[in-house]
This record gives structure tokens, sequence and C-alpha cells, in this order.
């Protein structure tokens, strides 16, 4: 790359000096054509006027004019002449003999010529003398130094725009290779490294290692997310697992006092994992977006009314008071229902497995238009170092008391299906001192209907 820039510099600025030079040099060598032949033809009238009264001052003319050449030959009534003036094309030498006193002008090669043919009238020994023809002679060549010139023009520019190609070739290519060898490393796993930082450079270089620092700290952020969420995994795992080994182990050592019991504590483990497979492959099948939303228009306040009435019973069983506070009217919103009676479900799950004594569900509008659910609990509420990871990490605190261990990832779904659906999420914790946790679902005004809309659409 740093080759090639040079080498166009270098092309462009020799092919601009060779072009500009050499049309120079052409306009000049018209301008001084014309001006030759200006200058011939008043030498030529000169010689002209003076030819009858002084006919002998005509070559001390062409001697003071600084011409290249002159030819002064008779011309016989005979037509013959009595020199050779075959330095002009036949056009120009017959017009000249053909009209008596007119000048005539051409260019051939690197000079310009003039004719005339200055009428007489005297007897010689040779015949009748009708005319004297003069022809005068110039050169308008272009100079040997005026093509050195811009010889060593044209070379002292393509060294200067080799130099400034280099400088600026290797200004713009010492940070790209850079950049390239970070994006390599970053290719390979290295997501701690960094690109240099590039101050006072070209903005658009700037920019690039800029965005490449972001790439990489955002790669970092997700291997630490990964690591996070596998160690979560692994421990959750490995708890039912090494239950229900050791259980089967026990019955088949025929250790156990109760074997029904041990039954039970493997099936209930069982299910536990088969939840938490569940979760990982819905969890999987979200992030990597192999899913279709159903989006349709629904009732949301029937939505919200149907799963409260299940959750009651679930609460009922449990001994937790259960509050609900639907909403006053019917509200038609834009979503995919399985998808968002998920979330919900997640939501109350996670709040069953922390409250005390209760459990509030209430929905209603906020003030800017948005419809707004949320779920409360009267748990000890969520450890201010956890706070970050929620909606972010699978993670599951296990040093808060909950009634059931879950997957980890519940909150994390919910995070996902709400940023597929358009959707907003977020908590308040501890609600006061003695803590609680409030997770919340914003619905936007965009995706409600009034009843207008929704009687129109239909």
């Amino acid at each position: 790359m740093r080759r090639k820039i040079t080498l166009t510099l270098v092309i462009s600025v020799t092919s601009v000096i060779l072009i500009a030079g050499f049309g120079v040099l052409l306009l000049s060598r018209q301008i001084s054509a014309n001006q030759g032949k200006a200058f011939l033809t008043r030498t030529a009238r000169t010689i002209v006027a003076t030819q009858t009264s002084h006919p002998y001052l005509a070559k001390e003319i062409v001697r003071i004019a600084g011409l290249n050449g002159a030819h002064f030959e008779t011309l016989y009534a005979s037509g013959k002449v009595s020199g050779n003036i075959n330095v002009l094309p036949a056009s120009i030498r017959k017009a000249s003999t053909s009209n008596p006193g007119v000048i005539y002008t051409l260019t051939k090669g690197s000079h310009v010529f003039a004719a005339v043919d200055i009428p007489l009238d005297r007897s010689t020994a040779r015949g009748q003398v009708t005319g004297l023809i003069v022809v005068l002679q110039k050169s308008i060549a272009i100079p040997p130094r005026s093509i050195l010139f811009l010889v060593l023009v044209a070379a002292a520019a393509t060294l200067i725009a080799w130099l400034v190609g280099e400088a600026i070739s290797a200004r713009i290519t010492r940070p790209i290779l850079g950049l390239q060898e970070v994006t390599r490393k970053l290719a390979e796993g290295e997501t701690g490294i960094r690109p240099e930082i590039i101050h006072g450079h070209y903005p658009e270089i700037e920019d690039l290692s800029n965005s490449i620092s972001q790439m990489a700290a955002s790669l970092e952020r997700s291997e630490e997310l990964q690591k996070d969420f596998f160690m979560a995994i692994s421990h959750d795992l490995r708890t039912p697992l090494t239950s229900v080994s050791g259980f089967a182990e026990a019955i088949l050592d025929e250790t156990v006092d109760d074997p029904k019991q041990a039954a039970a504590v493997i099936l209930k483990e069982s299910k536990r994992l088969e939840v938490m497979v569940r979760d990982l492959l819905e969890l999987s099948r979200i992030q990597a977006g192999r899913f279709k939303l159903e989006i349709s228009r629904v009732e949301a306040s029937q939505l919200v009314d149907d799963l409260a009435e299940i959750f009651s019973l679930r609460a009922a069983e449990a001994v937790i008071n259960f509050h609900y506070q639907g909403l006053r009217t019917p509200q038609l919103v834009d979503l995919d229902p399985n998808r968002f009676t998920q979330m919900l479900q997640n939501l109350l799950e996670n709040a069953y497995k922390f409250a005390a004594t209760t459990i509030s569900l209430d929905a209603g509008p906020t003030p800017d238009g948005d419809l707004r659910i949320s779920v409360l609990d009267d748990g000890p509420g969520i450890p201010l170092a956890d706070q970050p990871k929620v909606f972010r990490h699978a993670h599951r605190n296990d040093k808060t008391p909950s009634r059931e261990q879950g997957s980890g990832v519940g909150l994390l779904i919910v995070s996902e299906l709400a940023h597929t659906m358009g959707l907003r999420v977020g908590f308040k914790s501890p609600i006061d001192e003695s803590g609680g946790t409030e997770m919340i679902v914003i619905i936007p005004n965009k995706l409600l209907k009034n009843e207008a809309s929704a009687a129109s659409s239909s």
C-alpha cells in the first residue's frame, strides 16, 4: 500500500508537470510563429516601401532585422526566376508571383516564411524584368535550453513528489499496519489487547482506532459474560447432578433407608435439570434469533388478568399474599402474546423465589402515555454488587435465601424478549429500608392502539 501511494503520487505529479510543460512549449511555439509572421510582414512592407527609392537598402534591412535567411530573386516577363525559391511550397510561391505587392506568410517546420512580389519594369540583357521576388525566413524552433529546463523541473518535481509520497504514505500506513496487527490478535482471541491511542492524525484513522478500541472492549466484555455464564450454569447443573448420581448410587448399593424417598429426590432434581436445560435452550434460540415473533393485536389487560388468576393459585399454596390491580379499561397492543406472557411468568417466578410474604402485580398507564406493568416482592432485595448483572448476565444469587433454585437465566430471557419486541425493562431495589424488589416492563406508546385506531384497522 505504501509503495502504491508513493508511486501514484509520483506518476501523477510527473505527468502533470510534463503535460503542462509541453503544453506551454507548444503554446510558446505558436505565439512565436504568430509573432514571427507579423515581424516578417512588417519587414517585407519596409522592403517594398524602400525598394523603389532606395533599392540597395533591402539587404541592410534584412541584416538589421536579424533574419535567419533572405532571398532576392528577379522575375522576368517570361515567368522565369533568376534564382531558386523552392524553399517555399508551390502554393505560396505561385500565389506570390501571381499577385504582385501582396505579402504571403507560411509556417513550415521550425521556420516561418514571408514572400512578396515587388513589381518592377526594367530591361536587362536577359529580358524584361517584371518583379523582384523577396523571400524572408525566421526560425521559431524551441530552444534546447527550454527542453532541458523542462526535464530538470520534471525531475525535481518527481523527486519532491517521491519524498512527499513517502512521508504521506508512512503517516497513513504506519497506524493502519498497527491497527491491522491489533485486529489480527483480536481474531486470534487476545481480547485484552488495545490499539495505540492516535491523536493529531487523520480524523478517519482516529475514528478507525476508536472503533477498534470499542470493538476490543466489547469483545472482552462478551468473553467475561460468557465465562460468567458458563460458571453460573456449571454450578447450577452440578448441584442437581450430584444429588441424582448420589441417590442413584445409594439405591444400587442398597444403602438408603427409604428407596421411595430417594427416588422422589431423583425425580425432583431431574425436573429441575429439565427446567434448566429448557431455559438454556430457550435463551440460545432467542439470542441466535432462531425464533419468529407472531405479532398480533391483543388485549393486554386480558393477558395480565389470565396470568394473575393462574399465579394466585400457586401463591396461595405457598401461603403468599398476592395482590393484583389490573387495567381499569381495555388496552389493545401489538406484540407476541405468548412471548409477552413468558416474560411476565419469569418475573413472577423470580418474585416467588425471594418474596417473604407478599407479591404484587400492577398495570397502569404512565404520564408519558406508555403502559407500565410491575411485579413487586417484599424479599431481601438485590445486593448492590449484583445489580449491574440484572437483565445482563446469567446470574443466581446463592447468598440470598430463596424458595427455589432456578437456572439463573430467567431475567436474561426477559431482557432478550423485551428487546426483540421493542419493550423496555428495568428494576428498583430496595424498595424501602426493609428491602424488596420491583421489576418493571414498559410497553411504549407507539405499540399501544386506542379504540379508534382499532376500529379503523378492522
